[in-house]
């Protein structure tokens, strides 16, 4: 089964320094697909994630992922994917080999913040956005130093010559207060107010940040829970929906529906 569409492909055969980028691509999640079974490659690969949540295995070890993380997986290494939200996860992909045979990237997750987060941004834009001219030699000078910085800024992260930026993103504080405070009573205010930013402003950086505004992150971590809560058969749906922050009952089924495509009562029997 095939478990994403690619949004951008770029097949090459670019070299610099050592290194021979092999392909960039920019791979969205099909909403069908929970999964990516367990592979591996005879080359190396970035994973960095747009947007999204789930988890990524690397021989055989978890690791969380989220808009700003990074793994490199080494060439030959098992590695899987599982879907943890609604939202489809956007992953750009991008495949190497280094060229000296004594040198190889080592296994890796960690976050990228800020700027860097900015220019990849930035790159995928203009080469997703670029006219196709093959016989435009300056097109494509362009085009490889872009694929080349875009892979350089990954790596640099990878193999710990580019330091993260210590002040935490705003996303990732927004998501830890949500994650902290009872759902049953938290309001889009609160949040705004411990933000420190005005609404608009807040929306902006999150968007930037995580691919999601605030409005959007809530319902996404209130649809987990109400997942959570919908498993337990002796709570009723009105009782998950006020858990969650919906005292109308009916609201809540709208608003449930709305996420899944299906009532409370239908997804719980589905997943019972």
């Amino acid at each position: 089964m095939k478990n994403f569409r690619p949004l951008l492909l770029e097949d090459l055969q670019v070299e610099s320094a050592g290194l021979e980028v092999l392909r960039l691509c920019v791979n969205q999640h099909l909403p069908e697909a929970e999964w990516v079974r367990t592979h591996r490659h005879d080359f190396s690969q970035c994973l960095f994630y747009l947007s999204g949540h789930g988890v990524q295995q690397v021989e055989g070890t978890n690791h969380s992922v989220s808009a700003g993380s990074l793994i490199t997986v080494t060439a030959g290494t098992s590695h899987a994917f599982e879907k943890r939200s609604e939202r489809d996860p956007l992953c750009l992909v991008v495949d190497f080999r280094l060229l000296a045979k004594t040198q190889q990237v080592p296994h890796v997750s960690t976050r990228l913040h800020g700027q860097d987060v900015t220019l990849i941004r930035q790159r995928l834009s203009w080469l997703m956005l670029k006219n196709d001219r093959n016989h435009d030699v300056a097109l494509q000078a362009r085009e490889a130093a872009t694929l080349l910085d875009v892979t350089g800024i990954l790596l640099g992260h990878a193999l710990g010559t580019v330091g993260n930026k210590t002040a935490i993103p705003v996303s990732e504080k927004i998501q830890s207060i949500i994650r902290k405070r009872d759902l049953s009573c938290l309001r889009l205010a609160d949040l705004i107010g411990q933000s420190g930013l005005q609404k608009d402003h807040l929306n902006r950086v999150l968007k930037e940040e995580s691919g999601l505004t605030l409005n959007q992150m809530l319902d996404e971590y209130r649809l987990e829970k109400a997942k959570i809560f919908l498993s337990d058969q002796e709570r009723q749906v009105q009782q998950v929906g006020a858990l969650i922050g919906f005292i109308d009952g009916n609201y809540f089924a709208r608003w449930f529906r709305k996420q899944t495509g299906q009532s409370p009562g239908q997804w719980r029997k589905l997943h019972h």
